[in-house]
């Protein structure tokens, strides 16, 4: 056996090739330990270089494996040497959650105001983004996610304050809540 190799590594699958010096099939013990415990299919077509795909793997997960061969009087050869492979880590499309939760929606703020965001996500969210009518005033990567805001450089009206969410994967979700600045 030559030049072993996995490639096309996915989440749940994974191709094992390989080389014979005379033609033969293709096997592929693998598994969790090197106890292997899984056998591929068969690949009675003989064959030199050999590919076999495996299927149906546990995602972010190292997998051991060996190759089998058997020419055509039956002889049956086994690779001598573990190989290992992990499968890839699913991609994260889960949108963070966030909601405002001071202030109040509809309250009336002066002052110096702290706005605090409650945030949660599958993986974890790397930041906050917080707004005054669509224009940013502070972003924070730690939580708990929150900043003073200093109401006076604000007109004393109606305003709408968003905190946007973001995961180190770039999914996004926003709460937005209506606020009035009264620094009369």
């Amino acid at each position: 056996f030559s030049s072993i190799v996995a490639t096309n590594i996915r989440v749940s699958s994974a191709t094992i090739t390989w080389t014979t010096n005379e033609l033969s099939d293709s096997q592929v013990e693998y598994g969790l330990t090197t106890a292997y415990g899984s056998l591929s299919a068969i690949d009675s077509s003989l064959a030199i270089n050999h590919s076999v795909l495996l299927t149906g793997l546990l995602s972010n997960t190292t997998y051991h494996f060996r190759v089998r061969s058997k020419d055509a009087a039956g002889n049956i050869g086994v690779s001598t040497l573990d190989s290992t492979f992990r499968t890839l880590i699913p991609p994260d499309t889960t949108a963070p959650t966030v909601s405002i939760t001071a202030p109040a929606d509809g309250a009336t703020v002066s002052g110096t105001v702290s706005i605090t965001a409650d945030t949660s996500d599958n993986v974890g969210v790397s930041q906050v983004q917080f707004k005054l009518d669509g224009a940013l005033l502070a972003e924070d990567t730690t939580s708990p996610f929150s900043f003073l805001w200093d109401t006076t450089v604000a007109s004393n009206a109606g305003h709408t304050l968003t905190a946007t969410a973001l995961d180190a994967a770039g999914n996004s979700a926003s709460h937005s809540v209506s606020v009035t600045v009264d620094n009369q």
